[in-house]
C-alpha cells in the first residue's frame, strides 16, 4: 500500500510540540518518547488508510470532509482533511478539550 504525504499544518505542528513539552515536563522523557513514538504510528496509518478516520466529528461541527482518528495508547485526537496529493493535518487536540471551539475556525 502506497501511503499519501502527510503535512502538519501549522496549528497542528504547534499542538504536537506543545504536547510533546508538556508530557515531557509532567511525565519525564521516557512518556514522551512512548507519545511521540504512538503518534508517529498513528500518522503513518493514516498516511496508508486516509479513510481511517471517522467522519462523525467533522459533520456534528458542519467541517464537511474533516476526519478525526483517535490515538490507541494516549488520549488524542489527530484531525485531518484528504487530498487528492496529500493529506493535511489540521489538529491533533486532547481528547477532554472543547473540540468544537478548537476546530470552528479552521471551517
Amino acid at each position: 500500500m502506497i501511503s499519501k504525504k502527510l503535512i502538519l499544518l501549522d496549528f497542528a505542528n504547534r499542538d504536537a510540540d506543545k504536547i510533546i513539552k508538556d508530557t515531557v515536563c509532567d511525565y519525564g522523557l521516557a512518556a514522551s518518547l512512548k507519545l511521540i513514538d504512538e503518534l508517529e504510528k498513528s500518522l503513518r496509518r493514516i498516511g496508508r488508510y486516509p479513510k481511517l478516520g471517522s467522519l462523525r466529528i467533522g459533520q456534528e461541527i458542519s467541517f464537511d470532509n474533516l476526519r478525526s482518528y483517535a490515538l490507541k495508547k494516549a488520549p488524542y485526537i489527530i484531525f485531518y482533511l484528504e487530498h487528492e496529493e496529500y493529506i493535511g493535518v489540521i489538529r491533533i487536540l486532547h481528547q477532554k478539550q472543547d473540540i468544537p471551539f478548537w476546530l470552528e475556525n479552521l471551517a
